[in-house]
């Protein structure tokens, strides 16, 4: 059976060797597609809950009628009456994973959850820290979202009517 042609042993495996290196190379660009996947839907996730958790507290801070309505202010929370007379408050109780909570009279909503970080920075008309809320001039806000190993944040600041 000299005379039939075929594929030497050598040649077919020459043929899986090359194959297989090529299979690897297209198994890495998979892996990192499906990664860059999960990337982008954890963000497109996060990115606008960041946005209008941070967004609706700034516009209710804005709302604050005077520096003496202010009632409680710490790095993560903030409590006063708006112009409308209603008592308004933020607040994270500082553990990872946990909820931003806005309460309107009484009355709690969670405005974000998988906090792991939020920030109140209240400045004066200098731009220092304002001890007092009737120092306070400006409220400057952080706040991040994770979920997994995936962070987003997002900040902002807003200035306070004066009394």
């Amino acid at each position: 059976m000299r005379g039939q042609a075929g594929f030497s042993l050598f040649e077919l495996l020459l043929v899986i060797v090359i194959l297989s290196i090529v299979g690897a190379g297209f198994s890495k660009f998979f892996v990192e597609s499906t990664n860059t996947y999960a990337w982008m839907s954890q963000q497109a996730d996060l990115s606008p809950a960041v946005r209008l958790a941070v967004g609706r507290s700034l516009r209710e801070i804005s709302m604050i009628k005077d520096t003496s309505s202010v009632y409680a202010m710490t790095d993560r929370s903030l409590a006063f009456r708006n112009t409308a007379g209603d008592s308004i408050a933020f607040s994270w109780n500082g553990t990872a994973g946990g909820s931003l909570m806005f309460t309107k009279n009484e009355s709690a909503f969670t405005l974000a959850t998988n906090v792991d970080s939020l920030g109140f920075s209240y400045l004066n008309s200098l731009g220092g820290t304002a001890a007092t809320a009737a120092q306070m001039r400006r409220v400057v806000m952080s706040l991040r979202l994770a979920r997994g190993t995936h962070k987003v944040m997002n900040g902002s600041s807003v200035y306070v009517r004066n009394s």
